[in-house]
């Protein structure tokens, strides 16, 4: 289902399987539940996840359906698989806007959070947002050394100004040595753009040192 509100974007949350739809004009809230799509004056917000209702059940099929300038509101659950951001647009967890170290944010159960238990490439030349998403190194998740860290910035995305922001690295497994070690975030080497890296919390389960660190890096 489509939701149309003819206003610019409000302030959006999760509660249990219903979407609130706060308006910054007035303070008035709405409550939608089964919506893929909500509609703005200036943009549109595909929302994602089988919790709330949505037909998107990966964030993969949320970034397809999206156009440039577009909002990803990703519901709390778990995302498996490999996720491609080929175009402009900002995928916001349930946490966006509200730093990784927070007290209301759950590192290590992934309570309330949109968990990323895959990889996470990021390809587009335009404006790209990642805010408030908890990315997960585990045994299955395919996070492995230098060439597939948790959040990569591919080379292809050069131009683009990107922000990485108020996300959770949480690894379930030790970092390895540091020649092959695992990353949270890691950058391909870029010809411009630029990149804001703010408010993350890097962590996870594994409390040795050097090697034997939850993060090789």
């Amino acid at each position: 289902m489509t939701g149309v509100q003819t206003c610019a974007l409000p302030i959006l949350a999760f509660s249990g399987s219903n979407i609130t739809v706060t308006r910054t004009s007035d303070g008035s809230v709405d409550t939608l539940t089964k919506v893929e799509k909500l509609q703005f004056d200036d943009k549109s917000v595909i929302v994602v996840g089988s919790a709330v209702g949505s037909a998107y059940t990966t964030i993969q099929s949320g970034i397809d359906a999206a156009v440039a300038g577009d909002v990803v509101l990703v519901a709390p659950g778990t995302y498996t698989g490999t996720t491609t951001v080929s175009k402009a647009v900002s995928i916001r967890g349930p946490f966006a806007g509200v730093q990784g170290i927070h007290a209301s944010r759950s590192a290590a159960a992934g309570t309330g959070e949109a968990t990323i238990d895959g990889l996470f490439k990021v390809t587009s030349t335009g404006s790209v947002v990642v805010d408030g998403l908890r990315f997960l190194a585990s045994a299955t998740s395919g996070v492995s050394g230098s060439s597939n860290p948790s959040l990569q910035r591919q080379a292809a995305s050069s131009g683009g100004n990107h922000s990485y922001v108020n996300n959770v690295f949480y690894s379930t497994v030790a970092g390895g040595p540091n020649a092959a070690g695992n990353r949270a975030i890691s950058f391909e080497t870029l010809s411009s753009g630029s990149t804001t890296v703010d408010g993350n919390y890097v962590t996870g389960s594994y409390t040795g040192k050097y090697d034997t660190a939850s993060w090789n890096r």
